[in-house]
């Protein structure tokens, strides 16, 4: 067959004739130099078989003369086709090699970084673990010191931190009890169901805070005027007439514990400003019997370090005595009150199903009275032995434990008294009366004829043998002690404590035990608030038990003081 086929184009000229020449065979195009053409013959193109495109994708004519330049630049269309093939070729392996070159830095890159990376993560672990050890030992060291101060006792001849917290918690107390009391009185009197008990609540706020200033203005008048310097009694500097107006009209608005708690922290801050001293260890020390505001004795530095530090002690002894008095006087009545008239309201609410603000703060006041009570007889515990330097200082934690235990012994006894109360209000009384008057019999006997002296001077601040009743002030006081006596256990100075307080609470549970089994046999009734106070005080006496037994056996200073001499000797013995 011939390699090409030339005829006329099928669509004809341009006016829609057809051309007539003959259809050309040839063999190849080297021959068409030898074939005649019609010169009138019109241009056609190339057939399917033969046609070909330019580099613009356009029909190639199919003159002689244009086969024949086509032809010719076959070759150069070849050249440049290979010249493309090389030159993608050479790009290809440049790409290849470049993509190779690529990855490589790539991968050692991130090997690199991988490397920094897990070697940072390392190093950063093996620092942060460090840290974490040396962080994890400096708290364990300090969680151990702070332990150790916490427990230890605190240092008697220097007014620190810990006095000063006492002295403002005492004060924040104080002011919280009274207004709790107060708002208990105000809705009292806008209820209609308690009103009747809003003259019995406002009497037992207002008649013990008199009887407390009382007692406090009458010691400030001692200390100045009559006290001889025997003992434990020291004589307070005269102060001008201004500021004796000053404590009477503070004294008028009963607020005499604040008064003593501001004296506590003046003589504390004088103190401080003095080089701390040795305690006078026995009352026969010359300075110690010395120090008085009127000028006598001598005027040494030390005289005065000893002025200051005495000064503060006796206040920080008064301010004690003042704030238990004010809450046995005050917060015991009125808790007992406060709880019978709950006793006996509550059944009626809870029928209504309803509760009421009156009960409210009825329940707050009851909390306040029995934290002000428990902490008072906490704190009175402290100033005594920080009184007598041979019983040694309280702990933080000793203070803190050892009102947690009168806490849960002052509640039952409170709650059996007026759930008692309200089946059997006058056999109550006659109850209570006897036991107030046994207990202060008790105190009385134990100054008289078997008192520890040690004790008894740290427990009675004021001279007991001279003054202008002689011993009615101490008989008056001996009475507020028995109050202490009907809730909870106080060392009063007499011998054998130990052995009087596992007496004390023994007859105290067995006291409890019938007053809330005659409460309950009386009620008869099968309610969660008739089985729930006998819970309650069960639990009260196993965790009076708990805290008790953690501050003899954890924080009571002659334990500590026991054990540290104990170390002392062994290490004597190993050297």
């Amino acid at each position: 067959m011939p390699s090409g086929t030339i005829r006329p184009d099928s669509m004809g000229s341009g006016d829609g004739s057809y051309i007539n020449s003959a259809t050309l065979m040839y063999p190849s195009l080297d021959g068409l130099t030898d074939i005649p053409l019609d010169d009138q013959a019109k241009p056609f193109t190339i057939s399917d078989s033969v046609s070909s495109q330019n580099a613009m994708g356009d029909t190639i004519d199919g003159t002689p003369n244009a086969m024949r330049r086509a032809y010719g630049a076959r070759p150069r269309i070849e050249d440049v086709r290979q010249n493309i093939y090389q030159a993608t070729n050479q790009a290809g392996r440049a790409l290849a090699t470049g993509t190779n070159v690529a990855g490589r830095a790539i991968y050692n890159g991130t090997n690199v970084a991988g490397r920094a990376i897990y070697n940072g993560t390392n190093v950063a672990s093996r620092a942060l673990a460090t840290g974490m050890n040396v962080a994890s030992r400096e708290i364990a060291n300090g969680a151990k010191q702070g332990l150790k101060n916490f427990t230890q006792p605190m240092q008697m001849s220097k007014f620190g931190w810990f006095d000063i917290l006492t002295a403002l918690l005492s004060i924040g107390m104080f002011y919280f009890d009274i207004v709790s009391d107060l708002l208990v009185a105000y809705y009292m009197y806008n209820d209609e169901a308690t009103q009747e008990w809003f003259l019995p609540t406002l009497l037992l706020i207002l008649i013990p805070l008199v009887m407390v200033n009382g007692f406090s203005l009458y010691w400030y008048w001692f200390d100045e005027r009559v006290c001889v310097h025997e003992g434990v009694c020291n004589r307070s500097p005269r102060i001008n007439p201004a500021l004796w107006t000053l404590r009477i009209i503070g004294h008028i608005l009963l607020q005499a514990p604040i008064l003593r708690y501001i004296d506590l922290l003046h003589y504390g801050r004088k103190s401080m400003k003095r080089k701390p001293i040795e305690t006078c260890q026995n009352s026969e020390h010359l300075e110690c019997q010395q120090i008085n505001g009127d000028g006598q004795g001598t005027s040494s530095p030390q005289h005065d370090d000893l002025k200051y530090y005495n000064l503060w002690i006796h206040a920080e002894r008064d301010a004690s005595n003042v704030d238990l008095l004010s809450a046995l006087l005050q917060d015991a009545p009125q808790l007992i009150l406060q709880l019978y008239i709950m006793a006996r309201t509550i059944p009626d609410l809870f029928q209504d199903g309803q509760i009421s603000d009156t009960l409210i703060f009825q329940m707050l006041s009851v909390c306040a009275s029995l934290v002000a009570m428990a902490w008072s007889v906490g704190s009175f515990s402290k100033a005594t032995r920080l009184a007598e330097p041979s019983l040694g200082n309280l702990s933080p934690a000793g203070l803190i434990l050892l009102s947690l235990a009168h806490f849960c012994c002052i509640g039952p006894q409170v709650l059996c008294f007026a759930l008692f109360s309200t089946a059997y209000l006058y056999i109550f009384m006659i109850i209570v009366s006897c036991h107030w008057l046994a207990m202060t019999l008790l105190v009385l006997f134990t100054l008289i004829c078997c008192p520890s002296p040690v004790r008894v001077n740290a427990t009675f601040t004021h001279d007991m043998r001279d003054g202008p009743c002689h011993r009615l002030d101490d008989i008056f006081f001996s009475a507020a002690f028995g109050l202490i006596l009907l809730y909870t256990f106080v060392d009063v100075g007499g011998k054998g404590p130990k052995i009087q307080g596992v007496v004390f609470h023994t007859l105290r549970l067995a006291e409890e035990a019938c007053m809330i089994a005659f409460w309950y046999l009386s009620t008869a009734g099968t309610m969660w608030y008739h089985w729930l106070p006998l819970v309650i005080v069960g639990l009260f006496f196993l965790l009076s038990l708990v805290f008790t037994s953690l501050y003899f056996f954890c924080a009571y200073p002659d334990t500590l003081n026991l054990r540290r001499s104990r170390a002392v000797a062994d290490q004597k013995e190993v050297t």
